[in-house]
C-alpha cells in the first residue's frame, strides 16, 4: 500500500517528501540547497575525497554502510550482552575511498527510517563539504570530516553480472567434502577476515605471506594468489575495520594437509556482511 507525507519547512523552503514501501529516494526538492551550492557536479569515490571542492553541491555514488567505528562499537556491546543492540543513525558511504554521511535536518527521521533497509546496496547522495573558514584551515581542521547529505537515492538493484562462470559452492560444502572439490573451479561467498586476524584457521596453515581468509560462520578457507581488492575496493589484511565485509570469490580448490585453498581467479565486493540477528 502507497504512503505518502508532504513535510513543509520553515525559512521559506518547502520539501516535498514522498515516501512509501516503493519508493528509494529521499529528498526530492531541496532548491535552497542548489541555490546556496550550485547545481550537483559528480565526483566518483574512486578518487580521494579530499581533492573535492568546498561549498560546492556534489553528487556520487556507493555502498552504504555504517559508520565504522559505530559498527565496532556495536559489535562490542553485542559480545557484551550477546544481543544486537539499536542500529546506528550515522551511515558512510564506500567505493576505494569513503565518506561520513550527514542528512541535513529536514530529510534526518527519514534517513534513519529507510537508509538501514538500504544497507549494502548501491545508493547515490547530493550534498556537500562546507566551506572552511580561516580559523579552521589555520587550526588544521579538516573539512571533510562529514559529507552534508540533502538528496538519497538508492539505486535499483541489478541482476548479478559479476562475470563469474563457474559453478556455485557454499564454504561448508568445500570444507565438508575437500577431497572431491580438489581441483574444482568454484565461486564461493564468505566475510573477509583478513590475514586470519580472528584466529578463524591455524596460523601456521598459512602457505604464503599473501593468503587471505574467507570465513562463513565455522567454516573457513585460505585465498591465495591474489589481494583482497578489485573493481572500487581495496580490504587491507592487516586491518579489523576492513572485516565487515562480505566478498565473492572464483577460484580452483587446491588442498594441502587437510587445508582448503581456493587459488583466486576473480573477486567481488558483494556489500557489508549480515550481522547475527538481522
Amino acid at each position: 500500500m502507497r504512503r505518502s507525507l508532504t513535510l513543509t519547512v520553515t525559512a521559506g523552503l518547502v520539501a516535498a517528501v514522498a515516501w512509501s514501501q516503493s519508493d528509494q529516494r529521499i529528498g526530492l526538492d531541496y532548491n535552497r540547497y542548489e541555490s546556496r551550492y550550485g547545481a550537483p557536479a559528480s565526483y566518483s569515490l574512486d578518487e580521494n575525497p579530499e581533492t573535492w571542492p568546498e561549498g560546492q553541491s556534489i553528487r556520487t555514488v556507493g555502498l552504504l554502510d555504517r559508520r565504522p567505528e559505530q559498527q565496532q562499537q556495536q559489535q562490542q556491546q553485542q559480545g557484551q550482552n550477546n544481543t544486537p543492540s539499536a542500529s546506528p543513525r550515522i551511515f558512510s558511504l564506500h567505493r576505494r575511498y569513503s565518506v561520513v554521511l550527514t542528512p541535513v535536518p529536514e530529510i534526518a527521521d527519514r534517513v534513519a527510517f529507510n537508509a538501514p533497509s538500504w544497507l549494502g546496496r548501491e545508493v547515490e547522495v547530493v550534498g556537500f563539504f562546507p566551506r572552511r573558514s580561516a580559523t579552521d584551515i589555520g587550526s588544521g581542521l579538516s573539512a571533510r570530516q562529514v559529507f552534508y547529505v540533502y538528496s538519497m537515492l538508492a539505486l535499483e538493484e541489478k541482476e548479478d553480472d559479476d562475470g563469474f562462470d563457474a559453478p556455485r559452492s557454499s564454504l561448508e560444502d568445500l570444507v565438508i567434502e575437500s577431497d572431491a572439490a580438489a581441483g574444482r573451479t568454484v565461486a564461493v561467498t564468505g566475510v573477509f577476515r583478513g590475514s586470519n586476524l580472528l584466529d578463524d584457521l591455524p596460523d601456521d596453515s598459512r602457505r604464503n605471506a599473501g593468503d587471505w581468509v574467507l570465513n562463513d560462520g565455522p567454516f573457513s578457507i585460505w585465498v591465495t594468489g591474489m589481494k583482497p581488492e578489485g573493481d572500487g575496493f581495496s580490504l587491507d589484511p592487516r586491518s579489523k575495520s576492513d572485516l565487515r565485509w562480505e566478498l565473492a570469490v572464483q577460484g580452483e580448490v587446491e588442498i594441502h594437509d587437510g587445508f582448503v585453498y581456493l587459488r583466486a581467479e576473480r573477486l567481488r565486493l558483494v556489500g557489508p556482511a549480515r550481522e547475527e540477528g538481522r
